[in-house]
Formats: C-alpha cells, structure tokens, sequence
C-alpha cells in the first residue's frame, strides 16, 4: 500500500498547476438523498487529486455501464427460464460473450481505475461486486474471484459510500457534474 501512496504522491506532485478554467467544482453540491455535501478543495494537492481522480473516473464509466446494462438485462432474462440449468447455461454464455469483448481492456486498467470500477459497480447496482458474481455465478466463483483479486488489492465487497468516504465523495460530485453537463450519460435504468 506504501508503494501505491508514493506513486500517487509522485504523480499529483508531478502534474502542472491548475488553473480555474480546469477545476471548477461546486462548493456545495446536492445528492441524491437531497443532503447536502460541502466539498472543499483548498490545497494544491486536492484540486489535482481532484483531477486525476476525474479522469480515472471518466475513463471506467463506459465499462460500469456496459457491465450494469449487463447485469439489468441478464436479471430481466433470466426470470423466463423455468429451469435452472437452463439459466446457468445463458448466464455463462454472456459471460463468455463479455469476456471475449471486455477481458483485454479490463486487463489493462490500472489498480486504481479497478478500485473505482468495483465502487461504481457497487453504487449503480447497491450490490458489490462479489454479491453480483455469487448470486450469478455462485458461491465459490465470487469466492475465487474475491481471491484473485486479493493478489492485485482488489476487494469485490468494496462498498460505494460518500457519506463516509472522501473519494466517494468526490467520485459523486464527478459524476453528478459530468451527467448534469452530459460529458457523460447516467445509466438507464432497467424496466
């Protein structure tokens, strides 16, 4: 953990100086649950931990879409099967079909953007990734995956909450300025 410190250290430390053209957050934004969050950027490093943390942000999003409209459509199949091994059988198959388009680019994504891209899993859906892998996949699957991911400091039971977390504060304000100015498209949800 002390190396990713440094390298994120290194990185923010090594960005230019920003400028209010590239950094205009709200001083006061409201969520969802009509609370309203202070957010408060008064150093030099938050405002470009602010920015890269956009960035990583931007960059997963089309996968936490692909990956939800994913997991709403298999929900809404899946009710019509009338037999579980019939379903099983679909379910694998989409995730064959998944990890055919998917499992180079995903490989390729950095520690950080995997840590996001499981939060933004978890915020869209209210379920962590590992409850999504075993409800689909079962048990053990979820447990060899959480496993996996353990070697690389990945935990599929990571929860997305702003109240607690700072990141995920900042996560929600990124997101919520870039759907309000349509930089990005919020998820539709399933039917």
């Amino acid at each position: 953990m002390n190396k990713e410190v440094t390298a994120l250290t290194k990185e923010l430390s090594e960005m230019d100086s920003i400028s209010d053209d590239d950094l205009m957050v709200f001083d006061t934004i409201q969520l969802d649950n009509a609370e309203m969050m202070h957010l408060h950027l008064s150093t030099e490093m938050e405002k470009k931990y602010y920015l890269w943390l956009r960035k990583r942000v931007r960059d997963v999003w089309p996968y936490v879409k692909v990956a939800v409209e994913e997991y709403n459509s298999i929900q809404d199949t899946s009710q019509y099967f009338t037999n579980k091994r019939e379903k099983r059988k679909y379910i694998k198959n989409r995730q064959e079909v998944l990890a055919n388009q998917f499992e180079e680019q995903l490989k390729e994504l950095s520690l950080s953007r995997g840590q996001i891209l499981i939060k933004l899993i978890h915020r869209e859906t209210n379920k962590t990734s590992f409850e999504i892998i075993k409800e689909l996949r079962g048990g053990m699957n979820a447990f060899l995956w959480n496993s996996a991911g353990g070697a690389f400091d990945l935990d599929l039971k990571t929860e997305f909450d702003p109240a607690k977390t700072r990141e995920d504060l900042y996560i929600q304000v990124i997101l919520q300025k870039d759907f309000h100015s349509g930089r990005l498209q919020p998820i539709k949800e399933s039917y």
